[in-house]
């Protein structure tokens, strides 16, 4: 419902706002019998121009109609440009609602009263992307239209999530997704590192490493009591029958259990058989 931007549909009524009004979108839509109710930017093609010159005082309403269309600006703290193939011109008390200074009840258009009515949840929505939104400058169009669609896409979840799971700040929501979508590049699939920057002059540079890389297979020390010392692999002990032998694949060996190697860049510096275990254990979240 909240894929496009101020567009709520209500069975064959449209409530739209000011940036997809327009009388010719609300003359096609009346052909196909949908009506629309909106917000209108006074800029738009086939607009009377006497509207935009009006000096209206509060409570004022001065309209024009060609059926089906009726466009008027009603002034409440400003002028409410206001577009409709549904309702007239006319006014209507609004439930529940009184004046602070005279005490009589409050009346508006009955297009705004319903429009209000129904654009609530859109303009909810409004709210909560812009509390975090990713959209930044750019001369780009298409880059905004993604983060915006992105920023709907991440509201939407946290709605489900706060609705069937449980209740989460935003922001923390947020930062979470953020996380949990940074480290699901590198959980599954292998690290490709990206080629040196400037011009390569032979393929053989190709097998060099970065400086940052720091993990890289050692031999564990010799000890007084043994020559070649030998610890159990880390991820071999993992698929272990008995343990947790629903990971292992087959066709994988599942004797091979110890080895002379261990990683000198991790801090707890574990034990990985050279193949295939120590690029697994780098590279895949759940080895």
């Amino acid at each position: 419902m909240n894929l496009m931007d101020g567009l709520l549909e209500r069975g064959r009524v449209l409530y739209m706002d000011n940036y997809y009004n327009s009388p010719t979108l609300a003359l096609m839509l009346h052909k196909r019998e949908t009506h629309v109710v909106g917000t209108l930017r006074m800029n738009r093609k086939g607009l009377p121009k006497d509207l935009t010159k009006q000096k209206l005082k509060r409570g004022d309403l001065v309209f024009r109609t060609c059926p089906p269309i009726t466009v008027f600006v009603w002034h409440d703290k400003r002028d409410v440009n206001f577009i409709t193939t549904l309702h007239d011109a006319s006014m209507a008390t609004v439930p529940g609602k009184v004046d602070r200074l005279t005490g009589q009840p409050v009346e508006k258009p009955a297009a705004v009263i319903e429009y209000n009515r129904y654009m609530g949840a859109v303009d909810t929505s409004d709210q909560m992307v812009l509390l975090n939104s990713s959209v930044r400058k750019t001369l780009k169009w298409t880059k905004k239209l993604f983060f915006h669609l992105l920023d709907l896409a991440a509201t939407n979840a946290y709605v489900l999530y706060a609705k069937n799971t449980k209740q989460i700040k935003h922001f923390r929501f947020a930062k979470q997704l953020c996380s949990e979508l940074v480290s699901s590049v590198t959980s599954d699939p292998a690290v490709i590192r990206p080629g040196r920057a400037g011009r390569i002059t032979s393929e053989s540079l190709q097998r060099l490493e970065f400086r940052s890389s720091s993990h890289w297979p050692v031999t564990i020390p010799a000890t007084r009591k043994q020559e070649t010392p030998r610890r159990e692999c880390v991820v071999c002990k993992e698929h272990k029958a008995g343990k947790t032998g629903k990971r292992w694949k087959t066709g994988e060996s599942r004797k091979r259990v110890q080895t002379r190697y261990v990683c000198d860049g991790c801090a707890d510096r574990p034990a990985l058989c050279i193949t295939p275990c120590f690029k697994a254990y780098h590279t895949q979240r759940h080895y």
